[in-house]
């Protein structure tokens, strides 16, 4: 299960505290964690790749503080959701897109798992969220040589199209 406006608020509540960890970049990772049978939303969230950044207690203080309050926070909510497709790991468009616009995101493939990417894989996407996904949001340059196949299981989703 994805929950596009817990993801959302707490990647604000990030961007917020900035300056506080301006030693690291502050961005959402693509979807790699799923799909589970788990019913309640899980947020995956890493502090760097290696050691030094695990052990970071002013950047675990920063993380720690942001679930929290999200946690605590019962008005939740974003105006859209929406799944993401191509792009890289780190997609910064869609980090970006999550931050500035009024859509919160349920999943995110990038460019090197599209070839996964099948209608069944699309809908446990788009039905698997807390909020309902309205929007399909492709990274354009980001589909490769993928873009045909995805455009084509795109337009069975009966979702609105955004090119980025």
């Amino acid at each position: 299960m994805a929950y596009p406006s817990l993801q959302k608020y707490y990647m604000k509540r990030l961007i917020a505290q900035r300056e506080m960890v301006a030693d690291y970049q502050i961005v959402i990772e693509s979807s790699h964690h799923g799909p589970t049978s788990l019913t309640k939303p899980p947020m995956f969230i890493e502090i760097g790749s290696t050691e030094i950044e695990w052990t970071d207690e002013n950047a675990c203080s920063i993380i720690c503080e942001a679930i929290l309050e999200v946690a605590a926070c019962d008005t939740i909510r974003c105006d859209k959701a929406a799944i993401c497709l191509g792009g890289t790991h780190y997609p910064t468009k869609f980090s970006k897109l999550l931050i500035d616009s009024e859509y919160g995101i349920a999943a995110v493939a990038a460019k090197h798992d599209l070839n996964l990417i099948d209608k069944e894989m699309l809908d446990q996407m788009i039905l698997k969220s807390v909020e309902k996904v309205g929007t399909l949001i492709l990274d354009w340059k980001g589909l490769g040589r993928e873009k045909e196949r995805i455009m084509a299981l795109a337009a069975d989703t009966g979702l609105e199209i955004i090119r980025l």
